[in-house]
């Protein structure tokens, strides 16, 4: 197996990481308060799962990419949610549906990544 790791895919890990942390955030704020978006919020965390999905495969190869996602979405969910997630969390007092819109469009950037280093 030959991976390749350059600028590009390391922008998707970082994007991935930043995507994780508001995750866990709007996640803790569905929990704890009120949350407005509810069904908006799944449908969105899905579309992030596939698109994290289509760029591990494509940088590790299937099974270490499938690993990776797995990963993803429980190690890393846990890092991210106790590290940059309390800061979305306290930017969320002031501005309560910010975590959510930087969530919403950090989906699309992934997923666009994910797409761009499949094509490419």
């Amino acid at each position: 197996m030959n991976i390749k790791i350059g600028w590009f895919e390391i922008t998707f890990f970082v994007f991935v990481f930043l995507g994780v942390s508001l995750w866990k955030a709007v996640w803790v704020q569905r929990q704890t308060t009120p949350y407005p978006y509810v069904q908006g919020f799944a449908i969105f965390s899905l579309i992030q799962w596939i698109g994290v999905g289509l760029g591990m495969v494509s940088i590790l190869g299937w099974f270490f990419g499938i690993v990776a996602t797995i990963l993803t979405m429980t190690v890393l969910g846990s890092i991210a949610g106790l590290t940059l997630g309390f800061f979305w969390l306290k930017v969320a007092e002031e501005n309560y549906l910010l975590p959510t819109a930087l969530f919403s469009i950090n989906v699309w950037v992934i997923v666009g990544i994910g797409i761009a280093l499949i094509v490419f």
